[in-house]
């Protein structure tokens, strides 16, 4: 949220930790009873507060999940930078560093269902029609804040491209098809993981790593230099 100017910065301080407390409740509540539990009264009743306090600080339900979106898809984002950033000690070759940098993202982004429940519930919810829970503002709010999320998956593509181990393509419409897809995976998780006979058919770790595989097959990866790819990703993981 926006810091106020009228505050002092102890006043301002005060604020930031009670609006921090506000998010960490409002997600612990979404991620034990999902998305539609989340009201601006059932989170007022959880902390205690009157629910004309909540209102200070975000004044409908709209705002408030609108803010905790977009604070998840930042911390998918930050995740991407680390990945993208890292620095290999290790003398890999610039095409192996650019595999291994594409599938530790795919590693990331499919296992966000144990690593970071509440964004995996909040990005799952609202990448693919949040206007049937935000309005159009906050929806386009939301939408505006994948942008850089996409833009890192394209620059890992890019990277590959430029280093060999992918052939030249539309980086952007790849990207677009490689987190989709990644999306798919992770909300078929949620699925297997309360179907106890989709358990039984269903593996989406190995589904995860085929279509990732099969893609950058598709796009001009060496199938050896993958394989290698892919024991290194698994080893950062």
């Amino acid at each position: 949220m926006a810091k106020s100017d009228s505050l002092s910065p102890r006043a301002q301080r005060k604020r930031d930790a009670r609006t921090q407390t506000i998010i960490e409740t409002a997600e612990k509540i979404i991620v034990d009873e999902g998305l539609d539990a989340l009201t601006i009264h059932r989170l007022a009743r959880t902390l205690d507060y009157a629910p004309g306090a909540l209102y200070r600080y975000f004044d409908s339900k709209e705002k408030l999940i609108s803010e905790l979106s977009c604070r998840a898809i930042q911390r998918i984002h930050d995740r991407l930078k680390l990945i993208e950033e890292r620095v290999d000690k290790r003398g890999k070759s610039p095409s192996l560093l650019s595999l291994v940098r594409l599938l530790e993202s795919a590693n990331m982004y499919s296992a966000l269902i144990e690593t970071d429940p509440a964004t995996h519930r909040l990005v799952g919810s609202l990448l693919g029609d949040p206007k049937h829970i935000l309005n159009e503002k906050e929806a386009e709010r939301v939408h505006s804040e994948t942008v850089p999320v996409l833009m890192s998956f394209t620059k890992l593509i890019q990277d590959a491209e430029e280093t060999g181990a992918l052939q030249k393509g539309p980086a952007n419409e790849r990207a677009v098809a490689f987190w989709a897809g990644l999306q798919g995976i992770v909300q078929l998780r949620k699925m297997v993981h309360h179907a106890t006979i989709l358990q039984s058919l269903v593996d989406p770790e190995k589904i995860a790593d085929r279509f990732v595989y099969d893609l950058l097959i598709g796009w001009g990866a060496d199938e050896s230099l993958l394989s290698t790819a892919h024991k290194a990703a698994a080893e950062n993981t």
